[in-house]
């Protein structure tokens, strides 16, 4: 089940060119480091990772995903 919704998330994502620029990734790595009372750099050098970077990515798409769903809704 998760997969396919993974899937549909993926498909809304590209029908609205939805993409997570690095602002929007240093962002949340700001916000986790505030979040667990680390230093940036400690919050930053722990995605230096590619697959922990990607996976950060990928999280913060499909919230703009679902952000762009609620807002359908409300409008509806």
């Amino acid at each position: 089940r998760q997969v396919r919704v993974s899937f549909i998330l993926d498909e809304i994502a590209k029908q609205e060119k939805v993409v997570v620029d690095d602002k929007a990734l240093e962002t949340r790595i700001e916000e986790l480091a505030r979040q667990t009372n680390q230093t940036i750099d400690k919050v930053r050098e722990h995605y230096t990772d590619e697959d922990r970077r990607d996976s950060l990515r990928e999280q913060l798409k499909y919230e703009k995903v679902i952000e762009i769903l609620r807002g359908m809704v409300k409008a509806n």
